[in-house]
């Protein structure tokens, strides 16, 4: 699936528009019945640059992934950040886990660094399914591409 002409990634079939729901991500996919869920936010480095935030990814991923849009998260445990390589750029991975409305839950959070911009893709479901997509999610990252 392309957007925007921005980028592209594989989502799995089961997945579909998590349509009505305000939000600043340039993608969202859903599947109810399986709680699973997985969002995509986008920035231009030139515009952030506008306001002077000249980011490197490990900045962009602190203060936008880990300090900033996870918030919501009570007792949220970081795992160990995976740094690599896709065709799209260069990324950090983590997996998070913690409690939302009482309920526990189970995230894989990544930022994605490319020429000209910066890239979250968040994925998640209730901590019980957490295994179950842990390929999906993984397989979502790697087809990323700008």
């Amino acid at each position: 699936m392309t957007v925007d002409g921005k980028f592209s990634v594989e989502l799995p079939e089961y997945m579909q528009p998590w349509l009505g729901r305000t939000s600043e991500a340039s993608l969202m996919y859903k599947n109810e019945e399986l709680d699973v869920y997985t969002i995509v936010i986008d920035e231009s480095k030139k515009e952030l640059k506008n306001y002077k935030l000249n980011y490197s990814l490990e900045e962009y991923f602190r203060k936008t992934g880990l300090e900033s849009r996870l918030k919501s998260i009570e007792g949220a445990i970081f795992g160990t950040p995976v740094t690599g390589q896709l065709n799209a750029g260069k990324f950090i991975r983590t997996d998070i886990s913690g409690n939302v409305n009482k309920f526990p839950m189970q995230y894989k959070l990544a930022v994605i660094e490319t020429d000209k911009r910066f890239y979250q893709v968040l994925s998640w479901t209730h901590a019980d399914h957490g295994q179950d997509f842990n390929t999906d999610f993984d397989h979502m990252l790697a087809s990323f591409s700008e």
